[in-house]
């Protein structure tokens, strides 16, 4: 099967308890073969896997900064990317699902639990513009979205005047949905969460799974 000709981007930070590890072997498992590249602050664990490349911050970054660096050192590299937290795992088939990811819009792995009843039951792609409500994301931009956002005024405020525990998620949403650019979730999500307590924002996450192992 095809894979998304896609940087696949991991950030990560110090977090009380290793996620990364469990993550990438996901990754792995769901056949995501390819070299991926780790952006990491500087108290961070660095994984063992010969396959990855790791760009470690000299100095701390926080989330939004570093995601904000990992998108502007990598986008024009290759059609799509995607920045990918260090704490969700993938369903085993994730590569079957992102075939029908194109440019028309900005395709997101993770769907939030309070979106599922916004879709109808068969699984599927579908545009629904959240803006700022926007949770979990995980957004695959097609390489003239991403150098259009980070162009834009609205961007490089938010990215210079990040305070601690401001969105990621929220803040590319509500760009989205300003610029008229369509976001397209999966029912149900291609992704699950499993940071909770330890994310690095403090977030907990919920979602509708895919159904592990099934």
């Amino acid at each position: 099967m095809k894979q998304i000709d896609c940087n696949f981007c991991i950030i990560t930070a110090q977090r009380t308890v290793n996620t990364i590890d469990k993550s990438i072997a996901s990754l792995r498992a769901a056949g995501i073969t390819e070299t991926l590249f780790i952006f990491a602050e500087p108290d961070a664990k660095i994984p063992e896997d010969e396959k990855i490349i790791v760009i470690q911050n000299a100095e701390k970054r926080g989330c939004f900064k570093n995601f904000a660096n990992t998108l502007e050192s990598i986008w024009f590299n290759r059609p799509f990317t995607v920045v990918l937290s260090d704490d969700f795992i993938y369903h085993k088939n994730l590569i079957e699902y992102l075939e029908p990811v194109n440019d028309s819009g900005t395709f997101l792995m993770y769907t939030d639990a309070a979106l599922f009843n916004k879709f109808n039951e068969k699984p599927q792609w579908k545009a629904i513009n959240e803006g700022w409500n926007t949770h979990g994301g995980l957004f695959i931009m097609a390489k003239g979205t991403i150098k259009k956002m980070i162009d834009s005024e609205s961007y490089k405020n938010h990215r210079d005047s990040y305070a601690k525990n401001m969105q990621i998620d929220s803040f590319v949403g509500k760009w989205h949905k300003e610029n008229g650019i369509p976001t397209f979730y999966h029912n149900p999500s291609l992704t699950e969460h499993f940071g909770k307590d330890n994310s690095t924002l403090g977030h907990e996450h919920t979602n509708y799974g895919l159904g592990w192992g099934k």
